[in-house]
């Protein structure tokens, strides 16, 4: 449905029920509203873009990454040929464990490494906790006359 189909609309709503003119006024100007401010917005970031302000920012944003990448490799001590000949494991052979030993070692990412294994832990436990429920309800029922 078009922009001018809805005026159409709005001003048939408007004829037949004058009440709720204000109504539509108010939709109306609070929808302009928003796309006054979101212009301003792509005013300002077309006019950023055009001055190279943008630009700029992001050929910075590419240069510290790439050194960063720099700083890994020797780090670890690889360069292109040794990463490209390193085998791809992918992540659904993987083990949980050895998943979250990669984040930590791999990927120097502690706090995540961390933050996975508490939840491991958790879904263990209640995994544990159900399977010993289970067995408790099934030593019941294959033994009724031991209540305990």
């Amino acid at each position: 449905m078009s922009f001018t189909h809805k005026i159409d609309e709005w001003m048939k709503e408007a004829e037949t029920r004058p009440e709720s003119a204000v109504t539509i006024v108010k939709l109306v100007t609070r929808r302009l509203r928003e796309l006054t401010e979101r212009n301003e917005e792509l005013m300002t970031e077309n006019i950023a873009l055009q001055n190279g302000t943008r630009v700029e920012e992001y050929q910075k944003r590419i240069a510290h990454l790439e050194y960063q990448l720099d700083l890994l490799k020797r780090r670890f001590g690889a360069d292109d040929s040794l990463l490209a000949e390193l085998p791809a494991t992918s992540i659904e052979t993987s083990t949980l464990s050895l998943l979250i030993y990669q984040t930590m070692v791999r990927f120097g990412e502690p706090g995540l490494a961390s933050a996975m294994s508490v939840l491991y832990m958790i879904v263990i436990g209640v995994i544990a906790l159900l399977i010993d429920l289970a067995m408790r309800r099934l030593q019941r029922t294959l033994t009724p006359w031991r209540q305990s």
